[in-house]
């Protein structure tokens, strides 16, 4: 039977599929369900006026935007929230306190223990996050994300929020300071009523001492220390708003301007790895390697356990020709983490270049094992199996099996008709080489080979026709020539075979092919006694 996560994760699913295409449920009476609201008017305007006092009372302390568009997040995220439940929860708080809310947005009005996180966010709905530190998991029952469709400024009129979805923190495990989540990974949020109502039967007395902090012990912190509170919630909120914003530009191929916000980052907390990861592929797609591999040590000092740090730094090791180093890093990330397949994929692909073929089939089929998915690990393996250690039955397995996973892969056709070929299965190899022709008409090896099986088996003319093609794409293609020539010449059309063969040993000659140039030679002379005798 489906429990009720997988019910809500189905229900997820839908329910993204829908606000991709802006279909959403919109309800406008108080405590009824609805997916989308809609603040603006009275309601906002009573926003912005606690959002721009925020704003006054911390102005030393920080940037006044930077306060405004904080406090307004948060409070259209709460009144959401609060419309949905209506009065099964307390009111949103609207009092100028030092220190915030004490990281509980709501409870329940029919017990205090259950608290209730809110966490608003704008953002594209393929990128967006939502971040929650460890205090707020501890300190609350149910974590609840409002998306912001409308970019959050001092200028917008009408606010439409999606509430994306909830987790209940005890599904929330938090290894560092904070954990953030896509929308992908939450429940779907047709489900709040039913589950804070489970809570509310099931409550106990150790749980609420455990995570709710009591009125007594908030009134008993001291305004300093308040202060202090609000002013760290402050810097982590600017943290998620710059890393945000890095990876929006990031995923809009400005590089400059995601590095530069990923720098605001770092200056605010420098030991973030995520981030120096984050900061690396930038620096690789804006050409800077060394700059790359020079975050990803630091993050190796501050995470030495993640493995995929080892993987990237290997990868890029690799790039600029550092082999030892690569294979180096991909053995420390495989020890950490020994089933993570594309570390074992990329591994494989450098023993290949070493020519270490047995490892590299070994890393290979141990990631195939992890992820059977995966067509361009199969045609690696294959393609090793066929050139390098001649077996060439396994080759056309793997190639049949990437090609079963990826019905266009180009390179799987090509060589599994070259290893047909090699086994005489003539037939398949002309439709293997017919279908990478299909996926591309230029390309002149692949007539080229196609066009050799059809002279293997009398086919001559089509035989031509494929040479003609191989020419038309590459007119320096030596083989192409020398393949037709020799088809002239067995039909007995000496003078076409003689031009031919010499536009191939010319080119052989040039392109520095001693052997293909003194085969070509050897056939000339064949083909001047074939006329002497006639």
């Amino acid at each position: 039977m489906m429990n009720w996560i997988t019910l809500l994760k189905t229900q997820q699913v839908d329910f993204i599929e829908r606000l991709k295409h802006g279909c959403l449920l919109h309800c406008n009476k108080i405590g009824q369900h609805s997916e989308l609201t809609i603040i603006s008017d009275e309601k906002l305007l009573q926003l912005r006026d606690f959002c721009w006092g925020m704003a006054e009372k911390y102005k030393r302390m920080s940037s006044v935007r930077d306060v405004f568009i904080n406090n307004l997040k948060g409070k259209l995220g709460e009144e959401v929230v609060k419309i949905y439940f209506g009065d099964l929860i307390t009111e949103v708080d609207y009092e100028k306190r030092l220190g915030g809310d004490g990281k509980v947005d709501f409870t329940l009005t029919s017990d205090s223990s259950i608290g209730i996180q809110v966490k608003a966010r704008h953002g594209d709905i393929d990128t967006v996050k939502w971040w929650v530190s460890k205090e707020e998991v501890e300190k609350n029952s149910v974590l609840i994300c409002v998306l912001i469709q409308e970019e959050v400024n001092e200028a917008q009129s009408k606010y439409n929020l999606v509430l994306a979805g909830f987790l209940p923190t005890d599904m929330i495990e938090v290894n560092y300071e904070r954990v953030s989540f896509g929308i992908d990974s939450l429940l779907y949020a047709g489900g709040l009523h039913s589950y804070l109502s489970s809570l509310v039967i099931s409550s106990s007395e150790d749980t609420i001492q455990e995570n709710v902090i009591t009125e007594s012990e908030a009134n008993n912190k001291t305004n300093a220390q308040q202060t202090e509170e609000y002013i760290r919630s402050q810097i982590s909120n600017l943290i998620i708003d710059y890393f945000t914003t890095a990876r929006q530009y990031y995923n809009q191929g400005k590089y400059y301007d995601a590095f530069a916000n990923y720098n605001h980052v770092l200056n605010l907390a420098p030991n973030l790895s995520e981030v120096l990861l984050c900061r690396s592929f930038t620096s690789i797609n804006m050409g800077n390697i060394l700059e790359a591999i020079k975050d990803l040590n630091q993050a190796i000092l501050i995470n030495p356990v993640d493995s995929n740090l080892y993987f990237n730094r290997g990868d890029f090791r690799y790039k600029i020709g550092n082999i030892q180093g690569a294979i180096e890093d991909f053995n420390l990330g495989i020890k950490i983490n020994p089933i993570n397949a594309n570390g074992l994929f990329m591994r494989g692909q450098i023993l290949s270049q070493l020519k270490e073929y047995e490892a590299a089939i070994e890393d290979y089929s141990q990631s195939i094992i992890i992820n059977p998915k995966n067509p361009v690990v199969y045609f690696n393996r294959g393609f090793i199996r066929y050139y390098y250690i001649k077996n060439t039955q396994e080759a056309i397995e793997d190639f049949s099996q990437a090609i079963n996973i990826e019905p266009n892969y180009f390179d799987a056709y090509y060589w599994r008709g070259a290893a047909r070929y090699d086994k005489r299965i003539d037939k398949g190899a002309i439709i293997d080489f017919t279908k990478a022709i299909k996926l591309d008409s230029k390309s002149f090896s692949a007539y080229l080979r196609r066009g050799i099986v059809f002279a293997e088996i009398g086919e001559f003319q089509k035989a031509i026709e494929d040479y003609n093609s191989a020419i038309q794409n590459n007119e320096n293609f030596a083989e192409a020539y020398e393949n037709r020539g020799y088809i002239y010449y067995e039909l007995g059309h000496e003078p076409f075979a003689i031009k031919d063969l010499r536009k191939a040993a010319y080119l052989y000659e040039i392109q520095g092919n001693e052997r293909g140039y003194q085969e070509v030679i050897d056939g000339l002379r064949r083909c001047f006694r074939s006329m002497e005798i006639s």
